[in-house]
Formats: structure tokens, sequence, C-alpha cells
């Protein structure tokens, strides 16, 4: 049995393995890009006899954290959608369907932006109005996590319209469809 190329490979598998690289890539990556905060945070109160209150205390000291968690679980999301596809892929049904790609966009594109809003915007919120994380007027708050709140609805319909052909691909296995194969 010859090794298959690159090229061998349907559209499913190919659309697949993007899921799963651009998954990983939204797993590892934002907390590579925090772990200067969050490694300082834990050298500077590291103790066995906190639990897990550690962690927790954390989203207080760095509000940006919440949308970086977001984008890391949304990361573990796609990761799962590219190994249900891959193991889904029919090579015999036409499955380069532009309902796919859409899909596929709309999910990286909310977590970019969920990573853009939670960061940048945290920033950009703190300049109009220093300490509106910490104020008692939560307008600001509520607006910035809205948004981010929004991004991960789409997100989730991201993951839907995924999902969709594959359910409306899949039929039941019947007794006559096992004796056919």
């Amino acid at each position: 049995m010859s090794r298959r190329n690159y090229i061998d490979l349907t559209p499913k598998e190919l659309l697949s393995r993007r899921y799963l690289v651009w998954g990983l890539g939204f797993l590892f990556l934002p907390s590579l890009l925090t772990s200067c905060h969050f490694g300082d945070y834990l050298c500077a109160r590291a103790s066995w006899r906190g639990g897990v209150s550690l962690f927790v205390t954390l989203v207080s000291v760095f509000p940006w954290m919440i949308p970086v968690a977001v984008a890391a679980a949304g990361g573990f999301g796609l990761t799962a959608l590219g190994a249900v596809l891959l193991a889904a892929a029919d090579p015999a049904k036409a499955a380069d369907e532009p309902l796919h790609a859409v899909a596929f966009w709309i999910c990286i594109g909310s977590l970019f932006a969920i990573l853009a809003v939670g960061g940048f915007g945290y920033l950009l919120f703190e300049a109009i109005s220093p300490g509106f994380y910490y104020a008692r007027s939560e307008t600001m708050r509520l607006v910035w996590l809205t948004v981010q709140l929004f991004f991960v609805s789409l997100y989730l319909s991201g993951v839907l319209l995924t999902l969709a052909p594959s359910a409306r691909d899949s039929s039941p296995l019947t007794a006559s469809s096992w004796r056919q194969s």
C-alpha cells in the first residue's frame, strides 16, 4: 500500500486538517502570549497551601485572561471539530460544500475577534475610562463583556454550521445498510 500524498486528500480531509491545525494554534498560542503575566503571578504567590484559589484570583488581577481562556477553549473546540470531520470523512461523497468553508472562517474570525476585543479592547477601554473593570459604574465593563459574548455566540454559530451538513448527510444504520457493505 503506497503512502498518500497531500494532493490525494479529499476536500473534507483538507478542511478537517485546517480545523486541527488552527485549533491547536488557538489552544496553545494565547496561553504562550500571556505566560509572562501568569508566570510572574505564580512565582510571586506560589504556595501549595493556596489550592485552586490562586488560579481563580488570576482573573481579578488580569481581566484579559477571560478572553484568553475562551480562545483556548475555542481552540480545543476547533480541534475536536477537526477530529470529528476527519473521522466522518467519506471520500465517496462530494463534501466540498461552501458552507464548511464559511463556517470555518466564522470560527477563526470570531476567535481572533475575542482575542482582539479582550486584549486590545481592554487597553482601549482602559484609555477611555481608567479603571473601568473595577469601577462602580458597570456600563463600560458590561459593554466590554457583551462584545466578547457576541463573538462567542458567533463562534458557536460557526460550530453549528460546521456540524449541520454532517448531521444532514448521516443516515441511521439499518439492517439493509449492514448487508450492503
